[in-house]
């Protein structure tokens, strides 16, 4: 048996037709999208919603008395006696023989 002749054919235009039908579609979607405005309701309840959303104005942290105090409880930062302080460097002595150069310069 051989495959049919047209058939090929027939599925390029069905596929064509297809494509034609997805892009105007698209066109007239992305036509009508742009032309699209909010009505006066939507128009408030976005901008209420955005209020509610935004950031409230807080004293800068430039000055040096703060408007509010600090959220961050500082008695987790204390060091107990079990404290370890930092390891030495391994390149101590190299640090310390640049900053004598630097000073004797």
């Amino acid at each position: 048996m051989q495959p049919a002749k047209g058939l090929p054919i027939q599925r390029y235009k069905c596929m064509r037709k297809i494509a034609l039908l997805i892009a105007l579609l698209l066109t007239f979607s992305v036509s009508i999208a742009q032309g699209w405005q909010p009505k006066s309701w939507q128009k408030y309840v976005i901008e209420q919603k955005v209020k509610n959303d935004t950031l409230c104005n807080s004293g800068s942290i430039l000055i040096r008395e703060r408007m509010v105090e600090p959220k961050i409880n500082s008695r987790a930062f204390y060091c107990g006696q079990f404290y370890v302080p930092d390891p030495p460097s391994l390149f101590a002595e190299q640090e310390k023989a640049l900053e004598r150069a630097r000073w004797e310069d």
